[in-house]
């Protein structure tokens, strides 16, 4: 019963994740969505997701998102992040995790993009180590595409700290992440029956992007807490030289409130 109940909550967070991003503009996910308020209990939150992205014709995009936040012995929602831990011994995490993939465009998004077939978003989903001793931590996950959208797959490194003091906290975040040639040529190819002199053909390989990030929250009595987070990623070359981009990096950000039930 107990595995069924992880299950089931597994589901309906994966369900909830993958109805928010249906259709949802281009841009890698940003990790910036995993958002652990460290907090007990259910908390439920109303966020602003700005996403910068590389693609010619298009400079930011912006949504409304739902944010949550809830954590149990197995299973836990943080941000957008759905997972469910296989090991908790001692301070290394075993997690089954699942993220969005945002990266989208379809002929219409740009005359830039007249010509090429519509690429979909989709949904990522693996395993996550997470060390954490003290203040600092360790992550790292291998993901891949759920949907089969890109048939593409994700391996990331990122270093954290968590500092909470005086109803404050701070999460600063660096590291790295590799992205598979699938995943890079189904969102930045162009195949041959594709090209034009508009766009030539490009088949890159796998790529290595570089990611910043900072969050920072305040707990607001015993029921709200408000944050806000910014995300500065640094794409690789396999990225950078496509046809379809005309920047190196883009900076992404989230502002939030969260409502926390007792």
């Amino acid at each position: 019963m107990k595995h069924r109940t992880k299950l089931g909550w597994l589901t309906i967070g994966i369900l909830a994740l993958g109805l928010n991003f249906w259709g949802a503009p281009v841009q890698a996910s940003p990790p910036i969505t995993n958002i652990n308020l460290n907090r007990a209990g259910w908390s439920l939150g109303f966020g602003f997701l700005g996403l910068g992205f590389p693609y010619q014709g298009a400079s930011s995009w912006n949504r409304f998102i739902p944010l949550f936040n809830y954590s149990t012995p197995g299973f836990y929602l943080h941000g957008l992040t759905i997972g469910w831990h296989l090991d908790e011994s001692g301070p290394l995490h075993v997690d089954v995790v699942a993220e969005p993939e945002t990266l989208h465009y379809n002929s219409g998004f740009s005359s830039r993009f007249h010509g090429l077939s519509t690429r979909l978003a989709s949904a990522m989903g693996g395993l996550a180590l997470v060390y954490r001793r003290g203040l600092l931590g360790v992550r790292a996950t291998a993901l891949t595409d759920l949907l089969a959208r890109s048939h593409g797959q994700k391996l990331r490194a990122m270093l954290f700290a968590h500092i909470h003091t005086g109803g404050w906290f701070f999460d600063p975040r660096a590291g790295i992440e590799w992205e598979s040639a699938n995943l890079i040529n189904y969102y930045f190819g162009i195949p041959e029956y594709e090209a034009s002199p508009l766009h030539p053909q490009y088949a890159p390989g796998s790529t290595f992007n570089t990611l910043l990030e900072l969050l920072v929250g305040r707990n607001l009595g015993n029921h709200f807490t408000a944050m806000g987070g910014l995300e500065e990623e640094f794409y690789g070359s396999g990225i950078r030289a496509s046809p379809l981009v005309n920047r190196s990096s883009s900076l992404s950000y989230v502002v939030g409130l969260y409502f926390r039930f007792r």
